[in-house]
């Protein structure tokens, strides 16, 4: 039996249910992306930590990386509010409303 994900978070997702549907025997997950959409996912990707954003948010967050000083910018649902810090790489982190 596959584990129960529905109300779990993943980075930007909530699983809101599990479809019948299944990915190379991992089943599906409907889920809410923090800006509104709806995304449907493996539980596998969702487990592993490889999808946390609908496609609309990833390009979203490669914009803001492009973009030089991108603080009070807004992009679609999304504002970069400020700095918080750097990541591991070196590349600056934001905080996003």
């Amino acid at each position: 039996m596959a584990q129960e994900l529905t109300g779990q978070v993943f980075r930007w997702l909530t699983v809101t249910g599990k479809t019948e549907r299944k990915v190379s025997n991992s089943p599906v997950w409907e889920c809410r992306c923090r800006c509104g959409n709806t995304v449907y996912v493996p539980g596998s990707a969702l487990l592993r930590g490889n999808t946390g954003c609908c496609v609309q948010c990833m390009d979203t967050l490669a914009q803001i990386r492009r973009t030089k000083d991108p603080v009070g910018t807004s992009y679609g649902k999304v504002t970069v509010m400020h700095a918080t810090g750097e990541s591991r790489s070196r590349s600056p982190l934001y905080l996003l409303q």
